[in-house]
């Protein structure tokens, strides 16, 4: 087609050919030809059969912008077609448009013929084989051949201005107008259109003139004759049913006249006597009776144009919703479909507009009420699915991310894996750039990767650790950038919480947690230095609450801050005189040595404790003079020697029994157990009068 000089100006999808034809109608392309200035159309269609198409008729009804049927080409014939199965065809074939009110077109092939003498009549509805007939010839619109279309210029006349009225009738504008019987149908034969009989009576009589009962006539013989075709009658009304009555009683009249003229002479003749014999007997018809016939006649007449009216307002508004259909009108196709009932295809044709309908409301955007449609049809739950999906997603375009998060979890379907990432992500994508770093996180983890999720959540984290940094929420901050070591400068953050941490730490007095610290950034701004304060103030504190040991512990790692060193021997000595009321151990004579010289009185106590710890210990027994005592494996209990300290008294017990420290002697009441203190390793002991010895066990 001639691009420059014919403009597409509209596309009509055309509905699929329903009824088993062989073909279905595409589109429709409405051109303006910028030579004429007239508008023409084109028509498409493909085949889906197994023949090949060789020519085909199609009915084509034309509506105005306002889909008010305007008129209609009753047979638009495509000649050698030769559309082998699955091709599409028709695209050359440009075609005149009756006036310039039409607006749209509604297509219905109504008969194909096939490759092999195989054909398709919308009369059988499906394919059969017949043999070849006459070529019928069929009134077509006017056409212009693509291939045969003449060269423009000023003096060529492209498009006729209308058609012929034997091909286009718009007669017919609105089915609400007073129109004839033969007016309504365009090719369509009906029962209706036959010769009415007379079912009531075999015999027919005629009346006279003035309505008596008395026979003017000859009767009609009883054997039934062949109807006279009559033709179609307007519809009558009860105020001329008198006029109506008159009328038959005249055609009766009229025709039991012509049938007694054709009877010869010597017939009539033969007859006679038997004739005047039939008028005794029989009887007029009462008047009663006659109009009771003649209300039939009304009746029958009255029922056949209602029928034939009905019919053709189903026809009108079969096209009407094919036209509605076409232009995207599908809430009146609907509506039409659904007052048409099980009208030919109407039923399949109510679901497929009611699908169209839905669809055009998910291409809107007016998701709800596309549900709300596609529910209304069998069959339709991905539809249902992806208007969920769509709306969901346009909320979050929307920013309305609460009421997309609230249709996620209740719509009661299961969302696509890609759109549960996408809301998620746009979610955390608002919240992210809200600052609310928090919440951004939680649903941009849920996205599995989505889009640049992975670095909305580093970010984030390092955000909200900043937040929580500049709060003074240390152990938060600290939590949180330890999920991002290698983001950014995320490394320096976390020696920044450290030290910041560790002095809140030490003005809340939690040495220890501060020391732990500091002891990770020694080397930043002056953290050494405040590790050994801090070692200084734990240490006062363990002094102050009698934890000597722990005092000790931490004036040695205070070093030479402030006082730490006196403190240190302060702690020392408390701990020693406290140790020593219970045990005075060669440990404990060492630690009294790290004193000082002169330290309060530690060189008395040294001196005093010199003679007797070096007896301290654990002695096992080795030998007796008691042979029985010998051969059983001698005792098995050790004899443990102590000694303590307290207020400059020595205690020195053997087996927790006191010793005489003059002596080294020990002795029971009943003189039955005596221990001796031989030498700092040796110890006897009597007992029954025999003498049992025992070493020291020395500790290497």
């Amino acid at each position: 087609m001639d691009q420059e000089r014919f403009k597409a100006i509209k596309i009509i999808m055309q509905r699929a050919q329903m009824n088993n034809c062989p073909v279905s109608a595409v589109k429709t392309t409405v051109y303006r030809d910028v030579v004429s200035g007239k508008k023409v159309f084109v028509n498409e269609f493909q085949n889906h059969g197994e023949f090949t198409v060789h020519s085909m008729s199609v009915r084509i009804s034309c509506f105005d912008e306002n889909i008010k049927l305007v008129g209609t080409i009753k047979d638009y014939k495509y000649q050698d077609v030769f559309a082998t199965p699955g091709e599409e065809f028709g695209g050359n074939k440009i075609i005149a448009c009756p006036n310039e009110t039409i607006n749209s077109f509604a297509l219905e092939v109504t008969h194909v013929e096939l490759e092999a003498g195989y054909f398709w009549d919308e009369a059988i509805r499906k394919i059969q084989n017949h043999e070849e007939e006459s070529q019928v010839a069929v009134e077509m619109a006017p056409e212009i051949s693509v291939e045969e279309a003449p060269t423009i210029s000023e003096n060529t006349h492209v498009m006729p201005e209308t058609l012929e009225e034997e091909i286009f009738s718009d007669e017919i504008s609105a089915h609400d107008k007073d129109v004839s019987i033969t007016a309504m149908f365009e090719n369509h034969e009906t029962a209706e259109n036959k010769t009415l009989e007379d079912a009531t009576t075999e015999k027919k009589i005629i009346l006279d003139e003035n309505g008596s009962n008395e026979p003017v006539a000859n009767m009609v013989e009883e054997t039934p004759q062949e109807p006279k075709e009559m033709p179609q009658e307007p519809v009558e009304t009860p105020q001329n049913q008198e006029e109506t009555a008159q009328k038959t009683e005249e055609t009766l009249a009229q025709t039991s006249d012509a049938r007694e003229s054709e009877e010869s002479s010597e017939q009539q003749k033969g007859k006679k006597k038997k004739d005047k014999k039939e008028k005794k007997e029989k009887k007029p018809l009462p008047g009663p009776v006659k109009f009771l016939i003649t209300l039939f006649i009304i009746a029958v007449l009255g029922i056949i144009a209602y029928m034939a009216l009905d019919k053709y307002h189903k026809y009108t508004d079969y096209n009407r919703g094919a036209a509605y259909m076409a232009n995207g009108n599908y809430e009146y196709a609907i509506n039409v479909y659904t007052r048409l009932g099980s009208y030919e295809d109407s039923a399949a044709l109510l679901a497929e507009a009611q699908k169209a309908y839905a669809d055009s409301l998910l291409n809107a955007g007016q998701y709800e009420a596309a549900i709300a449609e596609y529910a209304k049809t069998a069959g339709q739950e991905e539809k249902i699915k992806e208007c969920y999906n769509a709306w969901v997603l346009h909320l979050c375009e929307e920013k309305k991310n609460q009421e997309a998060l609230e249709l996620l979890q209740n719509a009661g379907v299961e969302f696509d894996a890609e759109t549960v990432a996408h809301v998620k992500y746009q979610i955390g994508k608002s919240l992210y750039e809200e600052k609310d770093y928090k919440d951004a996180i939680i649903y941009l983890s849920e996205t599995d990767g989505y889009n640049d999720s992975k670095n909305l959540i580093d970010d984030s984290y390092y955000q909200l650790g900043l937040e929580l940094l500049n709060k003074g929420s240390y152990d938060q901050a600290m939590e949180t950038f330890e999920k991002i070591k290698n983001y950014k400068d995320t490394a320096e953050q976390i020696t920044k919480v450290n030290y910041l941490r560790g002095k809140n730490c030490m003005e809340s007095a939690s040495y220890e947690e501060a020391i732990r610290c500091f002891e990770q950034i020694t080397d930043y701004e002056d953290s050494a230095s405040l590790i050994q304060q801090c070692y200084y103030q734990q240490a006062c504190s363990y002094l102050n609450g009698t934890d000597y040991e722990k005092a000790m512990e931490y004036f040695k790692l205070a070093q030479d801050y402030e006082d730490s060193s006196d403190k240190y021997n302060e702690a020392l000595y408390a701990y020693l005189i406290e140790a020593m009321k219970t045990e005075v151990t060669q440990e404990t004579m060492d630690l009294l040595n790290e004193l000082p010289k002169n330290y309060e009185d530690s060189a008395a106590i040294i001196k005093t404790l010199k003679k007797y710890v070096d007896h301290v210990g654990e002695y096992k027994w080795t030998t007796s003079n008691d042979k029985e005592i010998n051969e059983q494996g001698g005792f098995e209990d050790p004899v443990i020697v102590k000694l303590s300290y307290s207020d400059g008294n020595v205690n020195f017990t053997v087996d927790g029994h006191p010793v005489d420290l003059k002596l080294f002697t020990y002795k029971s009441d009943t003189t039955s157990d005596t221990y001796t203190m031989l030498n700092t390793t040796t110890i006897t002991r009597t007992f029954n009068g025999k003498i049992h010895t025992y070493k020291k066990v020395i500790e290497e």
